[in-house]
């Protein structure tokens, strides 16, 4: 691996969902092409995650990871990103429910 002599640009609300995954148990490490690699301790089981804002879109290159069938989450919230690393989503106990998440009440934007 190459010294990254150029800080990735990192998207506002990175850190409130590092924040958010940390608390829930997961370890996360930031990459370059994509965000986050995060390794969810409850299923120990790996997951990248792209974070992009609002109106946030992934590369071209990230794009393409997406069609070779890596296994990207796009994730614009907390709770996108919560679903993503745990049975709880669509389908299950939404996770704005859970204050651990949201670090006691925190907006999730």
């Amino acid at each position: 691996m190459g010294i990254n002599r150029h800080a990735a640009r990192r998207d506002a609300n990175e850190a409130e969902i590092v924040a958010a995954l940390e608390r829930i148990g997961c370890r996360v490490l930031r990459l370059k092409e994509v965000d986050l690699l995060v390794l969810s301790r409850r299923k120990d089981e790996l997951y990248l995650l792209e974070i992009k804002t609002k109106t946030g879109r992934v590369t071209a290159s990230q794009q393409k990871l997406i069609d070779d069938g890596w296994p990207l989450a796009v994730v614009r919230s907390i709770p996108e990103a919560i679903s993503a690393v745990s049975r709880r989503g669509p389908r299950g106990t939404d996770p704005r429910d859970d204050d651990r998440i949201q670090g006691g009440g925190g907006d999730s934007r």
